[in-house]
């Protein structure tokens, strides 16, 4: 068992590790598309990375509060993987990306949004490209 609860500790942060490197493409597009920012590839990385962290330890302390409050009755019908959990979770998690890419990159709060939001577009447009590429070439075979 403890193995196993290391392993995916150990696969969850090489995993985010690895998101980090397309974060942190994507929000050197963002940054040179909403504030003509030159942003060097590392410190993209390492921006990323840490909103990555600070997102999970949002979540975690999310998944806590919610376990905590269904060991007490207070709230048994609901779970981490509840969808209201996970909506509530999106803003916050969007709130902490732009106070970290305001924090690191010394823009403006308006402009850390606005990078943020085309980050979040330019993620968005990423999917729909993936999904439609996967999708013709199921439609082939």
């Amino acid at each position: 068992m403890g193995e196993e609860l290391f392993g995916q500790i150990i696969f969850a942060f090489v995993g985010m590790a690895l998101a980090a490197l397309a974060g942190a493409v994507i929000l050197r597009a963002a940054a040179k598309w909403v504030a003509s920012i030159e942003l060097p590839f590392g410190k993209a990385y390492t921006t990323t990375l840490i909103a990555y962290l600070l997102t999970l330890g949002v979540e975690f302390l999310v998944g806590f509060i919610v376990g905590f409050l269904s060991t007490t009755g207070i709230s048994t019908d609901m779970d981490f993987s509840s969808p209201v959990i996970r909506t509530i979770l999106i803003p916050a998690n969007f709130l902490v990306q732009a106070g970290v890419v305001r924090w690191r990159l010394s823009v403006t709060c308006r402009k850390a949004l606005l990078i943020s939001l085309v980050m979040v577009a330019i993620g968005i447009a990423i999917g729909i490209i993936c999904i439609l590429i996967v999708l013709g070439i199921t439609m082939i075979f």
